[in-house]
């Protein structure tokens, strides 16, 4: 699933509280629903029915990933880069992750393939190559 939205609409606010970063409880919200009808409003975020406060934040924290706007890319090849994510990536998992994010279509056009330099925060690359 992934959750896209313009700037300031709460897609890193919802990724805090989603990893206990945040207290849901701690809000005011309107919009909260409630647990009991005798009870005040109090917010609840659940996953898969069970409510995230009473599982371990280190069982949620793993599954909850942030794709930034700008990429990161490290000095280094692009293979380094790609190899990032798993250093224990063989050649042909590395061509194969390269090959799905269509980084083949202008790597293989350079002499050094997979094996160009992206300079550091990837200023050899151009924006749709990074």
């Amino acid at each position: 699933m992934a959750i896209v939205g313009g700037w300031g609409s709460g897609k890193s606010t919802i990724a805090a509280l989603l990893t206990l970063l945040y207290d849901p409880t701690s809000s005011n919200s309107n919009h909260a629903t409630t647990r009991d009808d005798n009870e005040p409003p109090t917010p609840i975020i659940k996953i898969a029915n069970h409510d995230i406060l009473t599982l371990p934040p280190s069982n949620l924290q793993p599954c909850i990933g942030i794709v930034s706007q700008e990429p990161l890319l490290f000095n280094g090849t692009i293979r380094d880069n790609i190899r990032y994510g798993r250093r224990s990536a063989s050649d042909l998992e590395v061509w194969e992750a390269a090959r799905i994010a269509h980084v083949l279509e202008f790597a293989e056009g350079d002499a050094e393939g997979l094996g160009t330099e992206v300079g550091t925060w990837g200023v050899q690359l151009s924006g749709g190559q990074k």
